[in-house]
């Protein structure tokens, strides 16, 4: 299967060759913006033992928690909502994905998923740290 998705020259870096894996280029990529912001997430994931980061979306102000598990990869963050309504409800975001929402705002990722309503708050997040801001407009660049 080849993924395609809709922005696929939504970064400088970008390095595409045709093959099945092409969407996880990301994962290869040794964009120092973009790894740096990618650390940021996983500091964000594995705080509080792993229990991550809580905080609530922007527009309807619902709670969520972005976590990680111990046995869970390099290029992987979960997204837990903790509304009443979609209490429970877990959701990986690859690296890949993360970056591709950040970099053009499009909701079909290249993992072929819809990670929109997830990544934007953790964004939210990441502009209120020291440099978040900075950060996020260095890889808006590359």
């Amino acid at each position: 299967m080849h993924y395609t998705f809709e922005n696929q020259d939504f970064c400088k870096q970008w390095k595409t060759n045709a093959q099945e894996d092409d969407y996880q280029y990301c994962r290869k990529c040794t964009s120092q913006p973009c790894q740096q912001l990618w650390e940021l997430v996983k500091k964000l994931a594995s705080a509080n033992n792993c229990n991550g980061t809580q905080a609530k979306t922007l527009t309807q102000r619902k709670p969520f928690r972005i976590y990680t598990t111990l046995r869970q990869g390099v290029y992987y963050c979960n997204f837990q909502s903790l509304a009443e309504d979609r209490k429970g409800r877990d959701w990986g975001i690859p690296k890949e994905d993360f970056l591709y929402v950040l970099k053009t705002g499009d909701d079909h990722t290249p993992s072929d998923a819809r990670q929109k309503s997830h990544v934007e708050p953790i964004i939210e997040i990441i502009r209120t740290h020291a440099h978040g801001q900075e950060l996020i407009n260095q890889v808006l660049k590359t």
